[in-house]
């Protein structure tokens, strides 16, 4: 009776250790799964562990030339923006990638359509592009009827200030000397022309940015190559559409936050993503290998002391700060070779690897890898989830954007 007792300790005893301690296996498809496959809807099916599919949306007709990241417009969900690189992400020094963007209607549905919306000066404001993000909430901005010229830059006519869906992208480029930095657009269709350089607004003193996220109103983090941290850019006070003062803005680094920096342009995107709900900002570092994370409610903010004179091209009229203190640290630095995008569902952290072609899944509160799924194709860039938590991603070398369906 004892010898079985001890028999039947050991038995639960080792089924616990088992459902405390799930283990990796392999699904035959070169695609390494945790057991606890229902914690990660972006890849499996609750109670299932095959690998999604992974269905292109994407045309040959489409004109994308090396798509590098993507965004849905949160006031109209049912269009699908996607940055490209142009010139198949040609790396050659000093010659600008003219970029452009495609925007998808009903992506994935029988009734997808798609336009391509080529750029007037491309090697200005969509010079090597790298990455787009829509803010959150719509905002005022000078987009409605004509009014009295603006005291700013007399020669343009001020307009009404209107609600409008605004939208930033940054650029890796070195070309101009002012070191040009992410541009403001609105997705209003009736006014975003790039044929008729409609942007909204243009910080310098960025080159190398390779990705930005969206803040708060006219703020965007993003990954500054030039300087090797994180730089909060807010844009103020947006100047009309085609507007040309560039100069009513807030630089805000965090030099604190260690990235690798950058000396010539022609770089693997390196996305980020914030946490609305804890203020956690989740940042690629693709060529460290690594993901950082910081948080942004921590810190002190002051005046930056050199004014901006180790920028590239400063002015007067920026202001320049700086913030220290904050805490910030190494969320994921194992079996990475060159992670590039960057998503959060909920509690689970996705990030593409541009040189496996492989997504991956971390568990943000305790920083444990959960599952990857290798998609097949090397060249993923950029991630974004719909507003039902679905997975879409480029990939810049197959020139595709696909939506991952799990299964």
């Amino acid at each position: 009776m004892k010898a079985l007792y001890i028999a039947l300790l050991s038995t639960l005893l080792f089924s616990a250790c088992k459902k405390n301690n799930p283990s990796s296996d392999s699904n035959g498809n070169g695609s390494i799964v945790n057991t606890a496959t229902s914690l990660i809807p972006g890849f499996f099916k609750s109670g299932n562990s095959s690998t999604p599919t992974f269905t292109t949306i994407s045309k040959s007709t489409d004109q994308l030339d090396h798509p590098c990241d993507l965004d849905f417009n949160p006031q109209n969900p049912g269009q699908l923006w996607v940055t490209t690189m142009g010139q198949s992400g040609a790396t050659v020094r000093n010659i600008i990638r003219p970029g452009d963007v495609v925007i998808y209607t009903n992506p994935g549905q029988s009734s997808q359509s798609s336009q391509s919306i080529p750029e007037m000066m491309k090697q200005h404001f969509i010079g090597n592009p790298t990455a787009i993000s829509f803010a959150r909430e719509q905002v005022n901005a000078p987009i409605g009827a004509p009014l009295n010229p603006a005291p700013t830059d007399p020669t343009i006519p001020s307009r009404a200030q209107e609600l409008t869906t605004v939208f930033a992208m940054s650029n890796d480029n070195d070309i101009c000397p002012e070191g040009l930095g992410p541009t403001l657009w609105t997705a209003d269709l009736s006014i975003y022309d790039p044929m008729a350089n409609n942007h909204l607004d243009m910080l310098h003193n960025s080159p190398y940015s390779l990705g930005i996220e969206a803040d708060s109103e006219y703020a965007f983090w993003t990954y500054s190559g030039f300087d090797g941290c994180v730089v909060r850019f807010n844009f103020l006070n947006p100047h009309v559409p085609g507007g040309s003062y560039h100069a009513g803005g807030e630089i805000n680094k965090y030099p604190e936050v260690q990235l690798t920096k950058f000396n010539r342009p022609g770089n693997v995107p390196a996305h980020l993503v914030k946490d609305k709900a804890t203020g956690w900002l989740y940042i690629v570092d693709g060529v460290g290998k690594q993901i950082l994370r910081m948080n942004t409610q921590t810190g002190t903010r002051s005046a930056n002391t050199d004014g901006g004179q180790n920028d590239p091209f400063p002015n007067p009229a920026t202001q320049y700060t700086k913030t220290t203190g904050v805490t910030w640290e190494v969320f994921n630095n194992q079996n990475l070779q060159k992670p590039c995008g960057i998503e959060l569902v909920g509690n689970i952290l996705y990030v593409t690897d541009n040189a496996t072609g492989e997504i991956i899944a971390y568990n943000k509160n305790t920083k444990k890898e959960l599952a990857r799924v290798n998609t097949g194709k090397p060249g993923i860039m950029g991630i974004k989830a719909d507003n039902n938590g679905q997975l879409w991603y480029v990939n810049g070398t197959t020139n595709e954007v696909v939506r991952v369906d799990p299964q």
